[in-house]
């Protein structure tokens, strides 16, 4: 049995439509998120998308982290802002080559939080 047999989830290319990543130009994604560096991403407050208009900084991830289940004292609040700058550069360069599938919800709160439990 292969492991797309017992697998429920979609392939890259099902997921994406087939489309490869930077076929298509990054227009839709916002001028903040085209322009994100490693650089840029340090200081860098996710929207929630609660519909306060509010963002969430590096302490608020931790917060959220602690509830979810992680161990405070393994969870350094410089740990958490280092992880959260890769993390959201990372899902700017998902938003930017991915613009149709990705362009508006990549740097929301909830798949940011994801990859940080992840890691």
């Amino acid at each position: 049995m292969t492991w797309r047999a017992i697998s429920t989830r979609p392939c890259l290319q099902e997921y994406f439509n087939g489309v490869r990543p930077g076929e298509r130009p990054s227009s839709s994604a916002d001028a903040v998120v085209r322009a994100m560096t490693p650089d840029t991403a340090i200081g860098f407050r996710v929207p929630a998308v609660d519909g306060t208009g509010a963002s969430l900084s590096a302490s608020d991830f931790r917060q959220k982290m602690l509830a979810a289940g992680a161990v405070e004292r393994l969870l350094d609040v410089e740990w958490v802002r280092n992880a959260l700058r890769w993390v959201v550069w990372q899902q700017a360069c998902i938003a930017r080559s991915f613009p149709d599938a990705q362009a508006s919800e990549a740097l929301t709160a909830a798949p940011v939080l994801q990859r940080l439990l992840y890691r």
